[in-house]
């Protein structure tokens, strides 16, 4: 088993997209025995489809995603536009699509994302024959009503079917700082579902489904937001709130500045091929600490005296992250036997105020950003790191003495939209600087988070 880099069960919050490699059976209740070209209409007899229906409904619109490190699911809506999850296919901006009809098309580009409402569009225009899009309803919906849940769990790439489940809506989950509603469910997910259907008992489509929670729970984004935001994509706005966010918006060709102290990690990227011997020795005045985590999020070694070696197991982009051990600064050389980028983070160094709110980004697995705000003596503050996409993490501490006995940290306050936010509150021993960490535990990544400072 694949270590995580802090050492944390994903108990809480899953993905429910399918690293490549590492296919399980299907979870499924109901599967399509045929394979349909168009929509089915309702039977006549009952003014209530049932789940044989619904699927032959819904299925056909429904696209398997595919990218070189997972599977997925995606939603064909109008304009030639496929909606997925973000995480389904970052960090690459293409992906590969089929349909249940058997239609599909490789390298198709990735056109628009939303990294706070974890949605991404793919342009599927050029493919030939391609399905009748669906729409995203804006029906009323309650707690007990009937859902169906369609997607791709644990895929076989050579022959992807989508599968149905079926449950209740069992509650509503709100982000407030990010106006995004969703909606839970007991109908069964598993890995490949992202991206897929949530299904009203007439069969429309009512939601996004994107992750697994608590035990065996599903989380859909709300139609409504979701159809809001991709018409703000559509118009050139950034409904999240932070920009460019791809690896390439990020990278750099300055050279490195100066750690400003064990918060302040320094990234860079490298891309590896399965087999792949790694070698990177680090470099500085005082003592370091480090790890490369692969592109699955997951722990691949850690620094022992100065070095990081070891193999790749997956294809793709993996992060080296290193930090100083002791003192308030340390300027770090990397070298290494691969080429390496270095990646500017926006959101390392940031100020914010009392009573501000800002919005950042977990960039890549195991991102770590930092912030600085300006305190009174004894002023007491309420820092809130809040997500729907990730469980976050929070340290609050002096500059002066960032890992001395006034420092505060959470790393699950129990709120939030998947119960996973932190929560601190801090009081200022000292005027001056003081710095706010914020981190996702899981390592998931990418997604948006908000960062709420209160008076306390």
């Amino acid at each position: 088993m694949r270590s995580v880099r802090f050492g944390l069960l994903l108990l809480t919050v899953l993905t429910a997209c399918t690293v490549s490699g590492d296919l399980q059976p299907a979870t499924s209740v109901v599967t399509g025995g045929a394979t349909p070209t168009s929509p089915a209409e309702p039977s006549a007899t009952t003014s209530t489809p049932s789940a044989s229906e619904v699927y032959r409904i819904v299925a056909p619109s429904l696209g398997f995603v595919q990218t070189p490190l997972a599977t997925g699911s995606g939603i064909l809506i109008s304009g030639g536009l496929l909606v997925t999850n973000a995480h389904v296919v970052w960090p690459f901006r293409s992906a590969d699509v089929s349909f249940l009809d058997g239609s599909g098309a490789t390298g198709l580009p990735v056109v628009g994302v939303d990294w706070g409402a974890d949605l991404a569009m793919i342009d599927v225009s050029s493919i030939d024959g391609l399905p009748a899009a669906t729409e995203l309803a804006m029906t009323d919906y309650a707690s007990g009503d009937r859902v169906y849940l369609i997607g791709f769990p644990a895929e076989d790439p050579n022959a992807p079917e989508p599968a149905i489940t079926t449950g209740i809506i069992s509650r509503t989950r709100t982000w407030a700082d990010g106006g995004l509603r969703f909606i839970q469910s007991d109908a069964l997910i598993s890995g490949g579902q992202s991206g897929g259907a949530l299904v009203d008992a007439d069969g429309s489509i009512i939601g996004i489904t994107s992750l697994e929670i608590g035990e065996g729970f599903a989380l859909a984004l709300d139609g409504a937001d979701v159809a809001a935001r991709i018409a703000e994509i559509l118009s050139g706005r950034d409904p999240s709130g932070v920009g460019g966010r791809w690896l390439d918006d990020l990278e750099t060709e300055e050279p490195p500045e100066p750690a400003a102290h064990f918060l302040d990690e320094l990234v860079w990227v490298f891309d590896a091929t399965e087999g792949d011997e790694i070698v990177i020795e680090a470099k500085a005045q005082t003592p370091l600490s480090g790890s490369i985590i692969g592109p699955d999020g997951f722990l691949e070694t850690t620094m022992e005296g100065g070095i990081l070696t070891f193999t790749a197991e997956l294809d793709g982009p993996h992060f080296v992250a290193v930090v100083p051990d002791a003192g308030l600064e340390a300027r770090i050389e990397l070298v290494s036997n691969v080429e390496l980028t270095l990646l500017r983070d926006p959101d390392h160094g940031s100020t914010i105020a009392v009573g501000g709110l800002e919005f950042g980004n977990i960039d890549y697995p195991g991102d770590l950003d930092w912030f600085s705000i300006e305190l009174a003596e004894n002023q007491t503050i309420v820092v809130t790191a809040s997500s729907p996409n990730a469980d976050m993490g929070l340290y609050v501490g002096p500059l002066s003495d960032l890992t001395g006995d006034d420092a505060r940290s959470d790393s699950d306050s129990g709120a939030g939209v998947i119960g996973a936010d932190a929560e601190v509150r801090y009081t200022a021993n000292s005027a001056g600087t003081h710095i706010i960490g914020v981190y996702d535990e899981t390592q998931f990544g990418p997604g948006a988070y908000a960062l709420r400072v209160d008076a306390g």
